[in-house]
Order: structure tokens, then C-alpha cells, then sequence
């Protein structure tokens, strides 16, 4: 039997900070979250900031760039924002990547921004340049708006996450999407209806999946489970657990 750390999870959706649902609040601290790592079989991760996500996107990913000074097995998921106001320094993409930052996500209901071309597509152009794994919570702009960033930004990788809404219990909205755009990846943690995950891999391939768990907002052992007794490969599942996030990195334009 294969131990968990053979498996080298890297996990793309880990949180630090304090969480707006304090119910939830397990940890406190990087010591603490990497202790928590270790001991679901975790070997490295990227993290967002709960400041980034619930109040202010530059303050917060400040905090986060703070917090993970010397972590070599944490890297960092920035919150942006569109150019319109000028909130972002001119060189604020460039200055990320060299602090960190390996991924982006954006936040228009949280930000009060629409999720529309003539708002987000100089941030989208800079970051389909780079090849920055972008990631998008359905909550905040829905398979329409998933399908437009694939469409209109086919160079960009663009990571779905189920978050605050049920759609990934709707195989019909992104088997379509799956089909169509080789840039589309979902992360797994949402993925909980009956064999939904093994379904992805056995009709697009293991290849576009990216393994995450939304730590501490939800347990690891569920997202974990799904990998490592899923009916496919030990192949696929080691893409699935790093492989697979690990190339979308390695592919980024600094």
C-alpha cells in the first residue's frame, strides 16, 4: 500500500489569517498551518490571505507576502485588481512574482467590480502574458463568467474553484467548458458528487485537474480520499496531487 507522502500533495488552496466564519478557525499562524500540512500528508502549498479574500486585496496580500518570508514550502495566491483606479503600482504583477506569488485570483462581487471586458481585460492580457494561473471562485462570476476568461484568453491557465455556490454538482455546466478549452482546470475540493473526479479523469484526462483542499475552511482528508482512491492510475494520481499545478507553475513568464 502506497504511504500518503509518496504522493507529494501540493495543495493550491490553502487560506492564513483570520476567517470571516471564526466557527471555522482552526489555525493561527504559518508554524501552524505547515504543522497542519504535515500532519494531513501535505508536502507543500499555496495560500491566500482571508484579509485578501473578505477585505482589502493589497493590505492582505501584504500580510501574506509577510507571513511567508523563509517558507519554502509555502508560495503565495495574490488577490487583484482591475486597472481602472489605480489601486495596483504600475510594476505590481512583476514585483508579486519576484515576492512569491505563483497565482492570482480575482474577487469582482467581494471588490464591487462587474466581471466584464472593458473592466478586467488589461489585467487578464498582463496576466495571459505571464502565464499566471488564474483562479476564480464560481461564487464570484459563475461558468458564463469562467467561459468567456477561457475564450477570450486562450493562453491563460484558468482554475475553477467551486467556491461559494454548488455548480460543481453540475456536471452538465463544465463538461461542455471542459470539452471546449484546453486552458480550463478545475480544482478538486468541490468535486464531491458521486465519483465526479474519477468521471473527469476518465473523459478529459487526469491532466486538468489541480488538487486543493480550501484549508481550513473545509477538511483535507476529503480532498485527499478522492486522489488516492480514486479508480485511475497512480500516474494520474500524482499529476492530480502535484504534477499538474506543479507544471502550471513551472510554465510562468517572469
Amino acid at each position: 500500500m502506497i504511504e500518503i507522502s509518496e504522493f507529494e500533495f501540493f495543495d493550491s488552496s490553502l487560506w492564513l489569517g483570520t476567517s470571516p466564519k471564526r466557527s471555522f478557525q482552526r489555525i493561527h499562524g504559518t508554524e501552524e498551518l505547515i504543522k497542519e500540512m504535515n500532519y494531513y500528508g501535505i508536502k507543500k502549498g499555496i495560500a491566500g490571505h482571508f484579509m485578501s479574500a473578505a477585505y482589502d486585496p493589497i493590505i492582505g496580500n501584504e500580510a501574506l507576502r509577510s507571513e511567508l518570508i523563509g517558507q519554502e514550502c509555502l508560495q503565495a495566491n495574490f488577490v487583484l485588481l482591475p486597472p481602472g483606479c489605480r489601486e495596483l503600482e504600475k510594476n505590481y504583477l512583476d514585483k508579486s512574482l519576484s515576492q512569491g506569488m505563483v497565482a492570482a485570483r480575482l474577487l469582482p462581487k467581494t471588490n464591487r467590480y462587474l466581471f466584464e471586458e472593458w473592466i478586467i481585460s488589461p489585467l487578464l492580457k498582463e496576466l495571459e502574458i505571464r502565464r499566471i494561473p488564474l483562479f476564480l471562485w464560481l461564487g464570484q462570476v459563475g461558468w458564463k463568467g469562467i467561459f468567456e476568461v477561457c475564450k477570450n484568453y486562450p493562453d491563460l491557465p484558468v482554475v475553477a474553484e467551486g467556491v461559494g455556490h454548488h455548480e460543481f454538482l453540475e456536471a452538465r455546466n463544465y463538461f461542455p467548458l471542459m470539452a471546449e478549452f484546453e486552458n480550463l482546470y478545475l480544482e478538486t475540493h468541490s468535486l464531491i458528487s458521486y465519483l465526479a473526479l474519477d468521471e473527469v479523469v476518465k473523459r478529459f484526462g487526469a491532466e486538468r485537474l489541480i488538487f486543493g483542499t480550501n484549508f481550513p475552511l473545509n477538511d483535507p482528508n476529503v480532498s485527499i480520499m478522492m486522489v488516492t482512491k480514486g479508480d485511475f492510475s497512480l500516474e494520474d494520481k500524482k499529476k492530480i496531487a502535484h504534477g499538474n499545478l506543479e507544471k502550471l507553475i513551472s510554465k510562468i513568464k517572469r
